[in-house]
């Protein structure tokens, strides 16, 4: 059976960046000291922002990084068979977001499109089905899959975690079918529902929207890596044994941005260096279902990663579901 390698990835940001200060400042007038909390437990400096809602959105955003995925690979847009798109803020429940933005790229008539909300597991999710697509689908050869997130514009300024600590922007990986030995190798999957109440969108469900007011992120504190890093580290652990590697043998892990305090304790949990985290939550905010790929975008513009190279991919998304998924780069 062919393989399901990594063609491109891609990554668009909007040109709005916003420091640390500004947050800061604003919290100090409420009587809060953020510093600390923004700078050395979740590890931001900077975040880009959608400035003009006019202008810019989840499907903008999404376009900008489709087509540059499809430059990467010396692509067309009727190059590809199947579309995801992976959003916890859609532009809209219907249409579709795929439908939308495959008709802003011009993608051909047979093919598919599909919206994938997995909160910030979903872009992962979503590479995991159009893998599963790609290689029982007959015919199929390409899958572009797009997350992009507007997390920003529903949260509370009084929220210090959700308000200050997203950034806006969309990645794009093509996915496609490969006689190399390169690509998709396997998944790990976990699920805890005990802290499903603490991350609410909207608070009380669609159904319970009344005015403006009822469409803000409801954010409760917790503690998430006590629920997410030992399954994790585990999980991972298996992942890699079960495939016949060591985790020595991975050369880089592209996780989810969320906090530079969540992949310190992974760290620490595999006994792997912090230097083979890549960590771009400084510079980009916490991008929800993108991050992982933007990580991973990082490396492959900077030449710390090349071909053949083992990786992990990991994210952690509200509710809270887990995945890992190994891939030979």
């Amino acid at each position: 059976m062919n393989n399901i390698k990594i063609a491109s990835t891609a990554v668009y940001h909007p040109e709005h960046k916003v420091n640390n200060e500004s947050y800061i400042e604003m919290y100090e007038k409420q009587g809060k000291d953020v510093r600390h909390f923004y700078e050395n437990i979740m590890g931001r400096k900077d975040r880009y922002l959608i400035k003009d809602l006019d202008q810019e959105n989840n499907i903008t955003m999404a376009f900008h990084a489709s087509q540059r995925a499809l430059a990467a690979a010396g692509l067309h847009p009727a190059d590809i068979d199947i579309l995801y798109f992976a959003t916890q803020t859609p532009e809209f429940l219907m249409p579709t977001n795929g439908l939308l933005l495959h008709k802003e790229l011009g993608i051909g008539h047979n093919s598919a499109a599909i919206d994938v909300n997995g909160t910030c597991v979903g872009m992962l999710l979503a590479m995991e089905q159009a893998v599963n697509y790609l290689k029982f689908t007959n015919g199929a050869k390409r899958a572009l899959i797009v997350g992009a997130d507007h997390i920003s514009r529903y949260t509370r300024p009084e929220d210090e975690v959700p308000h200050g600590n997203f950034g806006e922007a969309a990645a794009a990986i093509i996915l496609e079918v490969s006689n190399e030995t390169t690509g998709y190798i396997d998944s790990w999957h976990y699920i805890n529902t005990d802290p499903i109440e603490y991350i609410l969108f909207p608070k009380g469900g669609i159904s319970a929207i009344q005015d403006r007011k009822d469409l803000y992120v409801d954010w409760t504190g917790f503690d998430a890596d006590s629920h997410s890093i030992p399954p994790t580290a585990k999980g991972i652990k298996n992942l890699v044994e079960s495939n016949g590697y060591t985790l020595q043998d991975v050369k880089g892990f592209y996780m989810s941005q969320f906090s530079i305090k969540s992949l310190k304790l992974l760290s620490n949990e595999l006994d792997i260096g912090m230097d083979q985290f890549k960590f771009i939550g400084e510079k980009y905010g916490y991008t929800g279902p993108s991050s992982p790929i933007i990580a991973l975008d990082e490396a492959v513009r900077e030449g710390s990663l090349t071909r053949g190279d083992l990786i992990i991919l990991w994210s952690v998304g509200a509710g809270m579901q887990l995945i890992a998924s190994l891939y030979r780069y």
